[in-house]
C-alpha cells in the first residue's frame, strides 16, 4: 500500500480536484504491435489509468460526513466519497483511486472497415488492404477503486487481431489506418529477428547449462477467433541479445491439441494447439531470445549456471517480507515497514479463544464468515502477550498452522543440498549467527507456534484477527480484535512434525536449542495422543492422521524411540 510522506504536504484540507490525486488523462494508442503469424497482425490497445489512493493524515472539516457500513468506516465531503478512515483512532484517510481514460468502442474495434494496411515497399501491400476479419480479446490489466460502494474501474488491455489473405514480409515497411479517428496511424517494420510476439513463450526465469530439457513454445489465443493454427516445422532460431547472432536452429514440432483435455481440472487453459521448440541440446550462458519465421521472438532469457540460485533467492527473500512481529528496514531490505503484530508495541492484543483450528476447517460448508463467527464467539478474557511471529499470507494477517509447511520446505532443503544451502545468505537479521540463513527462516515460521504452547503441549492453530482486514488498513494498523485459536490436535501433529524436524537439522549445529525444540516435540506428542481419543475429526481424520504420522516418523528419527509410547 503506497504511503504518503505527511511531513511533505500541506493538508489542512484535500482537494478532490487536486493536481496530486488527479490521473493523467491520454488518447487511446496502440502500445504494441506485431505479428503472430505471416498473415495476422495483433495490436495491443490499451485503455485508462490509475492514480492509486494513499494514506495521509485525516484533518476533518466541519461539512464532513462519516458513515460506517460493517466493518468499513469513510469520509463523505461535499457530496464526494473521500476515503477510509483507517486505525484505532481513525486519524488516517486513506484516499480513493482516481482513474481516467479514452473510452474503447467495440464495435469499431471489431470491424474489418476500421483498419486499412498499405506499404510502399511491399508490393503486396501497394493498395491498401482491409483485414478479412478482425479477432479481439480484452482484459482487465488494473484496477482502481472509485467510490465507497467498491464500484470499480478497470484498465484493459485490448488485443485486436487482422486476419489477412496476404503476408507480411521481413524488412518492408507498413502503415495500418484507423477510420472515423478511431486510433492514430501506426507505421511498423516488421522485423523478425527484433519483433516481440506474444505468440512465442519461454520460461523467463531460464535455465542452467545442463537442463535436461529447454523448450519454449508457439500457439495463440486470439479470443473471439480462438486458437490459431500454425505448420509444424517451421524454422527457429536462437539470437544471442548482445551480438545478434544466430546461435541454434531448429524446428517446431506439434505439441498438444486445443481439445486435449489437460491433467489440471479436466480443462484445456490454451484453448489452442501448441507447438514446442526444443533446444535442450543448446548449452551456452547468455542472454538469448527465441525467434520464429514468420512470427517474431520470444522476450529475453538467461541460459547460466546461476538461473535457478536466483529463482530461489527471490522466492526465499519474499518470506522475510512477509514476516510478522518484526519491522522491515535496512540493511536487510529497501521496503520499509513498522513492526505489525506485536503485542509490545501496545497496538494489537491477542485474546485466547475457546475454538479450534480443526473445528472451523473440517465444517464442511462453513464460510469464512463463519470461521470468524465461531472465533469471536470463543472469546476469551486471557491475553498471550508471546503471541507474535510467522507469516501474513493471502492479503491479510492470519498465521495458521499449515504455514509451517514452508518450514518443513527449508529444513529439507538443508538435509538434502548441504553443501549448497549452508551457505546461502538470504540477508536477515538472523544471518550473522551461526546457523544457516534457510534454518533461520525455517525457525522464524515455527517460533510463533513453540511460543503458543500451551503447558499441557497443545499447540493452537494459529493466529487470526475478527474479521478479514478493513478497506485501507495495513497490517500496523489493525483496529479489530486479534485471537489466538484454542489447541487441537490436528495441529499439534503438525506442529510436532516440523519441530522434531528442526531438531534434527539442529542436532550437529547447536545442541542445545535442538534439545528445547525437541522436548517441545516430545510435549506436543502427548497432547495429540491424549486428544485424538475424544476429538471429532469430522472431515480432517485422513488429514489427522497424515499429520501424525509424519509427526510420528520425525520423532522416531530424531530420538530412535517409540514416539506414541
Amino acid at each position: 500500500m503506497p504511503i504518503l510522506d505527511s511531513s511533505a504536504l500541506n493538508l489542512s484540507s484535500l482537494n478532490l480536484s487536486d493536481e496530486a490525486v488527479r490521473a493523467p488523462v491520454t488518447g487511446l494508442t496502440v502500445t504494441q504491435s506485431y505479428l503472430v503469424r505471416p498473415d495476422v497482425l495483433a495490436l495491443r490497445i490499451e485503455t485508462g489509468s490509475v492514480v492509486y489512493g494513499t494514506q495521509i493524515p485525516y484533518v476533518a472539516e466541519a461539512s464532513d460526513e462519516v458513515q460506517t457500513n460493517g466493518l468499513d468506516t469513510w469520509v463523505v465531503r461535499g457530496g464526494q466519497d473521500l476515503g477510509y478512515l483507517v486505525g484505532k483512532d481513525q486519524g488516517i484517510l486513506r484516499t480513493l483511486d482516481r482513474y481516467a481514460g479514452e473510452s474503447f468502442d467495440p464495435l469499431l474495434a471489431d470491424s474489418p472497415l476500421s483498419y486499412s494496411i498499405r506499404s510502399s515497399s511491399d508490393p503486396l501491400f501497394s493498395v491498401a488492404v482491409n483485414p478479412e476479419a478482425v479477432f479481439r480479446k480484452s482484459k482487465p490489466i488494473d484496477r482502481a477503486q472509485t467510490s465507497i460502494l467498491q464500484v470499480s474501474d478497470y484498465p484493459l488491455a485490448h488485443t485486436v487481431y487482422l486476419d489477412l489473405k496476404q503476408s507480411f514480409s521481413a524488412g518492408q515497411t507498413y502503415e495500418v489506418n484507423f477510420s472515423n479517428g478511431f486510433l492514430p496511424a501506426l507505421n511498423f517494420r516488421f522485423d523478425p529477428e527484433q519483433s516481440t510476439s506474444e505468440a512465442v513463450h519461454v520460461n523467463q526465469v531460464g535455465f542452467r547449462p545442463d537442463d535436461p530439457i529447454k523448450l519454449a513454445y508457439l500457439s495463440t489465443w486470439m479470443g473471439k477467433g480462438g486458437g490459431l493454427a500454425y505448420e509444424s516445422g517451421l524454422k527457429f532460431w536462437l539470437t544471442d541479445t548482445k551480438t545478434g547472432e544466430r546461435v541454434y536452429e531448429g524446428a517446431s514440432a506439434f505439441a498438444k491439441s486445443g481439445q486435449e483435455v489437460e491433467p489440471t481440472k479436466g480443462s484445456n487453459f490454451s484453448q489452442t494447439d501448441s507447438y514446442v521448440l526444443d533446444f535442450t541440446d543448446f548449452n551456452r550462458s547468455g542472454e538469448y531470445r527465441v525467434c520464429v519465421e514468420g512470427v517474431g521472438c520470444s522476450l529475453p532469457f538467461r541460459i547460466g549456471d546461476s538461473v535457478w540460485d536466483d529463482a530461489f533467492q527471490i522466492s526465499a527473500r519474499g518470506f522475510y517480507h512477509q514476516r510478522s512481529g518484526i519491522a522491515l528496514e535496512q540493511p536487510y531490505t529497501h521496503v520499509e515497514r513498522p513492526r505489525a503484530f506485536h503485542p509490545d508495541d501496545g497496538g494489537v492484543v491477542v485474546y485466547q479463544s475457546t475454538t479450534t483450528l480443526l473445528n472451523v476447517e473440517s465444517n464442511v460448508g462453513f464460510s469464512s464468515e463463519d470461521i470468524f463467527t465461531q472465533l469471536v464467539a470463543g472469546r476469551t478474557d486471557e491475553v498471550l502477550p508471546n503471541a507474535w511471529g510467522g507469516y501474513y499470507d493471502a492479503g491479510d494477517w492470519d498465521r495458521r498452522i499449515y504455514h509451517l509447511e514452508s518450514s518443513r520446505s527449508f529444513l529439507e532443503l538443508l538435509e538434502l543440498f548441504p553443501d549448497r544451502y549452508n551457505w546461502v545468505n538470504l540477508n536477515l537479521p538472523e544471518s550473522s549467527n551461526k546457523l544457516p540463513d534457510v534454518l533461520d527462516e525455517a525457525l522464524w515460521g515455527l517460533d510463533l507456534f513453540r511460543r503458543l504452547q500451551k503447558v499441557d503441549g497443545g499447540i493452537p492453530g494459529g493466529i487470526e484477527s475478527a474479521n478479514h482486514p478493513k478497506t485501507g488498513e495495513a497490517s500496523w494498523q489493525e483496529s479489530l480484535e486479534v485471537f489466538a485459536y484454542a489447541p487441537d490436535v490436528w495441529s499439534s501433529y503438525l506442529y510436532v512434525a516440523t519441530a522434531a524436524q528442526a531438531a534434527y537439522a539442529l542436532k550437529d549445529r547447536d545442541a542445545a536449542l535442538a534439545q528445547v525444540y525437541e522436548e517441545s516435540a516430545l510435549r506436543a506428542m502427548s497432547y495429540g495422543e491424549r486428544d485424538l481419543a475424544t476429538t471429532n475429526l469430522l472431515s480432517y481424520a485422513s488429514d489427522t492422521n497424515d499429520a501424525r504420522n509424519l509427526a510420528a516418523l520425525w520423532l522416531y528419527r530424531l530420538t530412535g524411540g517409540d514416539p506414541v509410547a
